[in-house]
């Protein structure tokens, strides 16, 4: 139920020769030690089982504002972090440091890479840029851009606020755009050979064809950023909605993710005569069933009230990548893959009215593909898939990424 892209990425790397150890968090119930495709994982503890509350399900700064359980953890987890690295790059030698997210773990992955000498990449993914943070972890954030080799970022808008953090300076290091990728095999508009089938929309003689209901399919973690709020709000007075003549417009949300907004999201979905079906995480074989079968997905990302806003959105590149009609906020890094009329429609962030608007318009254009007029949603569902292939591709991703390594160690080697 966690984004993958650090495992994906190490794994595709690994496919290329790159033997990866991944250092993380411990979650409950997970393994402290395994093998992962060809990957090996390593996850430290920081706390007793009922207080590693800190990371996942939502995602460290949210869970920090959210609980305090996680703010009483988090010295424990920068210690424990702290003595991971150095335990791991003594043992492991690794001969790059590759740190995800620019934040103190950073900082202590940049002081482990310059005791062993060996060359550091951080990779940004847009809440550790966009957030606005306490002066102490702003400070420790530039240290460790200012320490790495290479700076590597996930889309336009992530380059953009590099630069604005930075006043607008050349960076002292080479910054590369290098967005993460998806897997287009497993995200297609066609089963892979090994993955069931998703379920049929449902009729009954309650809900006779062609008056079926429609349903619309989010997925992402349970905070601010994500807009469910506003996906919720946009689907208030259902009967209003012109499918099917129920009561509850013939429309269903099912919404996939966990965070510390369901309380507040199943609140508001009940207030406003929503019907929306919570499916919690899911896995990555059934968000592929869920893409394909829904007649829209939905990406209403918006920047928070702290800041935070989405460097990439991987769910709008999965979903387009599947061949689906996607309705998605023109907001952050988004734009760099949502291209209204010809990848998507896309609606200003934080515009209910423009997303409702959109979303009927989605189901009619998805309505009339159902009675074999093909036109403007079958024209952005290829062009989505089109440009999911043409630039999210996790192979191609993963070469961009090895041939940056590869000439960090060629110029180690040059230097020894």
């Amino acid at each position: 139920g966690e984004p993958r892209f650090v495992h994906d990425l190490a794994a595709r790397l690994a496919a290329r020769g790159f033997d990866s150890l991944v250092l993380a968090p411990h979650a409950p119930g997970a393994a402290t030690r395994e093998r992962l495709d060809n990957v090996s994982v390593r996850r430290f503890r920081y706390a007793p089982a009922l207080w590693e509350r800190l990371c996942y399900q939502g995602g460290i700064l949210a869970n920090l504002r959210a609980s305090l359980a996680a703010r009483l953890a988090l010295p424990g987890f920068l210690l424990a972090f702290a003595r991971s690295i150095a335990r791991e790059a003594a043992r492991w030698r690794p001969e790059i440091i590759h740190a995800h997210w620019a934040g103190p773990p950073a900082v202590f992955a940049a002081l482990v890479a310059r005791r062993r000498r060996v060359p550091l990449v951080v990779t940004c993914h847009g809440g550790d840029l966009f957030s606005r943070v306490p002066w102490p972890a702003a400070t420790l954030r530039g240290l460790a851009l200012r320490k790495a080799d290479v700076v590597t970022v996930n889309s336009t808008a992530s380059l953009s606020q590099l630069r604005r953090l930075t006043g607008g300076r050349p960076p002292e290091r080479p910054v590369s755009l290098i967005p993460m990728g998806v897997d287009t095999r497993l995200f297609s508009p066609r089963p892979t050979p090994n993955a069931s089938a998703p379920a049929p929309r449902a009729e009954t003689a309650e809900d006779p064809a062609p008056a079926r209901r429609r349903t619309i399919f989010a997925a992402g973690r349970f905070v601010e950023k994500k807009g469910f709020h506003l996906l919720i709000e946009a689907l208030a007075r259902p009967a209003s909605w012109p499918f099917g003549g129920r009561d509850d417009g013939g429309v269903t949300l099912r919404l996939a993710g966990q965070g510390p907004m369901e309380g507040a999201l199943r609140r508001l979905a009940a207030e406003h005569g929503a019907r929306v079906e919570w499916l919690g995480p899911l896995p990555p074989a059934r968000m592929a069933q869920e893409y394909r079968a829904a007649d829209l997905v939905a990406v209403p990302s918006l920047a928070a009230a702290d800041g935070d806003a989405e460097g990439q959105n991987l769910v709008a590149v999965e979903a387009m990548a599947s061949g689906a009609l996607v309705v998605a906020s023109a907001h952050a890094g988004l734009r760099d893959a949502i291209v209204d009329g010809e990848t998507a429609l896309a609606v200003p962030p934080g515009d209910v009215d423009a997303l409702r608007a959109a979303l009927v318009r989605g189901l009619l254009a998805r309505e009339a593909e159902d009675r074999g007029v093909s036109g403007a949603a079958a024209r952005m569902r290829a062009g989505g898939r089109a440009l999911a292939l043409a630039r999210y591709s996790w192979d191609a991703i993963a070469a961009r990424f090895a041939a940056r390594f590869d000439r960090l160690l060629a110029g180690r080697k040059e230097e020894r």
